[in-house]
Order: C-alpha cells, then structure tokens, then sequence
C-alpha cells in the first residue's frame, strides 16, 4: 500500500500537530505500507536533524518531502496545496492520499477525481456546525464548515481521535467515520518519582489549556517544596502572559518554562516526572474534540495524572479508572489532588500502575493499523 499523508505545518514547527502526524505517518510504514509525509520547508533557524528531532530510526519505506508555501512573492496555504497537487500528478498514483487538513479538502477532492484514488480525512476540529463554538477565534473557520459540506461527502471515509466527536460527525453526514485514539511511540519502564516532588505539564500554554488554573491550584498546595515544570509555550507570547501570572503568584521560584522542547527532550524531562496535569478548561472543543498528545506522553512513563472530568478525555480512559478526574477549571479540587500525590505514596503506587495500564492499549503502531485496515 502506498500512503501519502499531508499536513501543512512546516516540519520541525512548534506544533503537537507536527509531532502527531509525524509519528501516524512513521507508524504507517511501521506496519509496512510506502509512505510520503508532506510538510511545509521548515524554517531556517529550526533546521535540524529527523532522527534526533523525533527519536525515529529511518526507514526505507518512509519518506518526507517538504513544499513551499510561497509564489512571486506571496505566501498561502492555497500555494502549498497546489504544488502537492502538481507533485502527485507527476509521481505513480499512490492508493490512499491521507490528510488533517481542512483547507486541503477542495485539492484532495480534485486529485481523487484525476487520479481515481482513495483519499481520507482526519478530523482534529469540527466545522459542520459553527453554532458550536461561535467564539471559537480560527482563521478561515466559515471556509472550513463550507469545505466540509461540500467536500466530505466525496472522500472514501473520515477519522476522529475519539467517539464523541465521531457521533457529532455522524449526525450530519452519511459517510464512514471511524473513531481511532492516537498512540504512544513507547512505553518506557516505570520510575520511581515519588520523592522527586515535580509536577509537569507539557504543551502549549493557550487559555482554553487551564495552565492559568494550575499556577492557581500550585501556588495552594501544602507541599513548598514541590516544583513545577511547564515542557512548552510555542513562542515568548505565550509564555510571558504565564510568567507575569508566576510572579504575581510569588511562585517564580519554584516554577519552571523551558519552552518548546523537541518531542525526544520531552521524553526525557518525563522521567523524573511524579505526577502529570491535564487541567482543561471545559470549552466545547475541550469536552469533544480532543485527544491530548500529553497525555499519552504521561501514561507512556507511567506517570500519575490529573485531568479535567470532560467526555473526551473518559473516551480515553478504559472503564474510567486510570486517571484521576477532577471538575474542570476547579483550583480547589486541582489543588487537593496535587498533595495527594506528593503526599500519599500508595495513591502515588496505585495510580502510576493504572497510568501504565493504560498504555499498553494505545500504541501508535497498533492505532495506525487500525486506521490502515479501514483504508
């Protein structure tokens, strides 16, 4: 099987998405198709080395090709997607073209038509039905619901990262929506960590994330001695909102910001992790749409975790006991749950066993032959 998978971020961006699809692509080839990655040409100061980047051994059966996004002078998606477009048309037809990409939909319609193939779309948002989320800031959102009417009905199939945000595709449209939950690249042996006293959060540090809510609930805990360590913040403006409220709280000391860090870097700050927060606020996106990359960071070291209550993380969570549930956007209740687990070392016990439990169901190897055997 010959696989192309398109994704607009430029490799080696400041993006979970770069990671995540990076590593459903790899995981493809894993399981033994041809696969093409396509990103954007990454920026020049972030040009690095695949293998060190990803922690990815190469395969012969894996390649990334990068377009630009540029034209005479001018910059867009619609520029990216259209030299794609031309590339394929120049290449043997592929059996599957595979993308997350709404504003790919039109293109992806277009070369299924020429070339008579399979083409597929991963859903990691939701635009049929804007009323959802009417103060939902996207760009171009009123483009992706109309791309979405039009143009999903003409692929071969769609996937969604959990089961309700399959159910809300499924009430507007008649096509195969298969729910596949994303995966881990590894599950490293237990560590551990109970006398480290280090809470970590890893990824983006946006509003709707909660990380303001768990600088609150930190700055509560009984337990002073305890650090917390935020792996992320994309860029400096989203970071210095985050520090001022750290100094604010006259918890700067005890708190630290390493910035974006490499998805291999990551890794290895989580082995001295002892506990691992998921303090989403409960947006609608929260609650339906997501499938957080860290939290399958966590459970991949056995890292206890605290997360909000919201239906799309339970879709996660098998028989709802692996994690340890608190109401969303509760400072108390986040609080009251950090000193637990600095606290009480058989809760700490029993729960970085279920953590571990739970990884075991979502390796990337065994969810991307899942989605390979819907193809």
């Amino acid at each position: 099987m010959k696989i192309i998978y398109i994704n607009k971020t430029r490799l080696f961006d400041h993006m979970p998405s770069t990671v995540f699809s990076m590593l459903n692509a790899y995981n493809f080839a894993k399981n033994g198709a041809d696969v093409t990655i396509i990103l954007k040409i990454p920026h020049q100061e972030v040009q690095q080395d695949f293998e060190s980047y990803f922690n990815l051994k190469p395969l012969g059966n894996f390649h990334i090709r990068t377009f630009s996004d540029k034209f005479l002078g001018l910059s867009g998606n619609e520029f990216f997607y259209s030299k794609i477009n031309q590339w394929i048309l120049s290449q043997p037809t592929p059996d599957v073209i595979f993308t997350r990409d709404p504003g790919y939909l039109p293109f992806l319609a277009r070369i299924k038509k020429s070339r008579n193939l399979k083409a597929y779309y991963q859903s990691h948002n939701f635009y049929l039905d804007l009323s959802f989320q009417p103060d939902q800031k996207i760009t171009n959102r009123k483009k992706y619901h109309r791309f979405e009417k039009k143009y999903l009905p003409l692929m071969d199939g769609m996937f969604t990262l959990n089961e309700s945000q399959k159910k809300l595709y499924e009430k507007y449209i008649n096509l195969p929506v298969h729910s596949v939950v994303p995966g881990l690249q590894k599950i490293y042996p237990v560590t551990d960590n109970f006398s480290q006293k280090i809470i970590v959060y890893s990824g983006s540090l946006q509003k709707d994330k909660g990380v303001d809510i768990l600088l609150h609930s930190f700055a509560e805990i009984e337990h002073k001695a305890a650090k917390l360590v935020l792996l992320g913040g994309r860029h400096e403006q989203e970071i210095e909102p985050i520090r001022e409220l750290a100094k604010k709280l006259k918890i700067t000391d005890r708190i630290e910001i390493t910035g974006w860090l490499s998805f291999d870097d990551v890794q290895k700050r989580l082995k001295h992790a002892t506990v691992g927060v998921i303090p989403l606020k409960d947006t609608f996106y929260n609650r339906y749409l997501t499938a957080p990359s860290k939290l399958f960071d966590y459970i991949a070291h056995g890292i206890p975790v605290i997360a909000s209550d919201l239906p799309a993380i339970r879709d996660i969570d098998l028989n709802h006991e692996h994690l340890f549930y608190i109401p969303a956007a509760n400072r108390q209740r986040l609080s009251q749950a950090l000193d637990i687990f600095l606290s009480d070392p058989l809760a700490y016990e029993k729960y970085q066993i279920r953590s571990h439990e739970l990884a075991k169901n979502y390796r990337w190897q065994d969810c991307s032959l899942r989605m390979m055997a819907k193809f």
